[in-house]
């Protein structure tokens, strides 16, 4: 939009028109060679591009759905699922245009577009460390956690336990006793809550969780 930053720069260009004579008219072009320098960058990118490789990139443009990544050439879009293991509204929360940063190749799809032959599919979650790698000693059963209510659906809620661990109080876990409708009528979201483990299933990721002190106190024995 302001051109006067180019005033006094020395840069290469393409000599688009050239007409002699007594009245010179010349046109060049800078954005057909840096266009050049890309494809030949993204040649380069390409031939070593493969899925589960391990690449450099530039974030370039954010969206609600995921993050685009310059990776030489070549741009691949990192889903927000795929950006972190706990949740994310917006991909800014963890990442700014133009971060440098390390991605891993999930798939390369071919496509019919000649300008894009191929959508790259990145993330940055697989090079995370799991989190529930570590939950069965982070929170054994019979142990009281504290946690964050993140949502409530009609079988119960959602707490969020630890970045990318939740556990599930089940609407049967919330009454101690009492007949409940709705978990509405006893959590919200954005509720701090404490409760306690009654089961875990690390492979299927899933923590059990009550309110009801009865029912801790029968599964606190399962620490030993």
């Amino acid at each position: 939009e302001d051109l006067s930053e180019f005033v006094g720069q020395h840069l290469d260009f393409r000599v688009t028109k050239f007409e002699g004579g007594r009245h010179l008219n010349l046109v060049v072009s800078r954005r057909l060679l840096l266009e050049e320098e890309q494809r030949a960058r993204a040649e380069a990118t390409r031939a070593s591009i493969k899925e589960g490789a391990v690449l450099q990139g530039i974030v370039t443009s954010l969206q609600d759905y995921g993050a685009f990544v310059d990776l030489g050439g070549i741009e691949g879009m990192i889903h927000i699922s795929e950006l972190t293991f706990h949740r994310v509204k917006h991909p800014s929360e963890i990442l700014s245009v133009g971060q440098a940063l390390e991605v891993s190749v999930l798939r390369i799809d071919k496509t019919d577009n000649p300008k894009r032959p191929e959508k790259i599919a990145l993330s940055l979650r697989v090079l995370s460390r799991d989190p529930w790698t570590e939950v069965a000693q982070q929170f054994p059963v019979g142990s009281r956690v504290q946690g964050q209510v993140t949502r409530l659906q009609p079988f119960g809620a959602f707490v969020e336990l630890a970045p990318g661990v939740e556990g599930l109080i089940h609407i049967s876990e919330m009454g101690a006793g009492k007949r409940i409708g709705h978990p509405q009528e006893v959590l919200s979201p954005g509720q701090a809550v404490e409760a306690s483990v009654i089961a875990i299933d690390p492979a299927n990721k899933r923590i059990s969780l009550t309110l009801d002190e009865a029912k801790a106190a029968e599964a606190a024995p399962d620490l030993a």
